[in-house]
């Protein structure tokens, strides 16, 4: 009985000690604290990413489709003895060129897992390219037409180019590119009255400047000056995937120094982005 009142008195005692020294210095945990803001932007990333899966696989459907028929169509020729030479040479030129253009989809699609921890000079027009071409065929086949007015390296003396994240830009466009998408699905467009994502690029006083337009119903100007804030969506939570625009503004301006901004009604939204143009330094001769 002795011994147990003496181990009550030191729990307590112990207890009491431990209780005023957490007082004076708060408990912290050992483990790494993570914010909502990073688990939402991870989120986000998966969102992305599995868009861009979603896409490659559209993109591949048809030269494997391509592929099958291209190897029944060889049954079929060696069965009715019509293999020669030139046959042969035009198939495995037909097929080189499918796996070709599936080759060079995997290449881009590893780009966007390519987690770079340092800025680099990212040039637009090549990489605008590389972002159409990708999306290009999801977009067609919903009756919506993608429109590039991008200069190229010949219509300027030099390549416009910026510096940043060139995967975390590529997440941007492609928040953007899909809640144009979205917005023009809501329309049910047709062969005979597509929606069209239109990319602007021109080049003002040392900045970029890259507007994404679509011709979908609009933003409605009750929400318009919500639609930056954090967490702000008009979907369900279900439904609510890719990059927010907040989280794209975040990026936008605290990774790259830009601005975005975002002008709509009826038939008509564009959100331009600016960003700080990269000039490089050119040594005299």
């Amino acid at each position: 009985m002795v011994e147990l009142v003496i181990t009550l008195s030191i729990g307590m005692a112990l207890g009491a000690l431990l209780y005023h020294y957490l007082q004076k210095k708060p408990y912290q945990s050992p483990l790494p604290q993570i914010s909502a803001q990073h688990l939402e932007t991870e989120r986000q990333k998966i969102d992305v990413h599995a868009d861009v899966l979603q896409n490659v696989a559209h993109h591949w459907r048809q030269p494997l489709n391509a592929l099958s028929l291209t190897i029944q169509d060889l049954q079929d020729a060696y069965a009715y003895n019509e293999v020669d030479e030139a046959y042969l040479d035009k198939m495995v030129g037909d097929s080189l060129s499918l796996i070709q253009e599936m080759s060079v989809v995997i290449d881009q699609f590893k780009n966007f897992y390519k987690e770079g921890s340092e800025k680099e000079v990212i040039l637009l027009e090549p990489l605008l390219a590389e972002i159409t071409h990708l999306f290009g065929k999801s977009i067609k086949d919903a009756n919506i037409e993608f429109i590039s007015n991008i200069p190229t390296t010949f219509d300027t003396k030099t390549p416009l180019s910026i510096i940043g994240y060139a995967n975390e830009f590529r997440q941007v466009l492609i928040g953007l590119i899909k809640n144009a998408k979205e917005a023009i699905l809501s329309t049910n467009p047709t062969a005979s009255s597509r929606g069209i994502i239109t990319f602007n690029l021109k080049e003002y006083e040392n900045y970029a400047y890259l507007e994404i337009e679509d011709n979908g119903p609009g933003i409605d100007p009750k929400i318009q000056e919500k639609i930056f804030h954090p967490y702000f969506t008009t979907k369900a939570i279900d439904e609510a995937s890719g990059l927010g625009l907040f989280m794209i503004k975040l990026m936008i301006e605290q990774n790259m120094q830009g601005s975005i901004s975002c002008k709509s009604q009826p038939s008509k939204t564009v959100f331009q982005i600016k960003l700080p143009l990269h000039t490089p330094h050119i040594e005299e001769a």
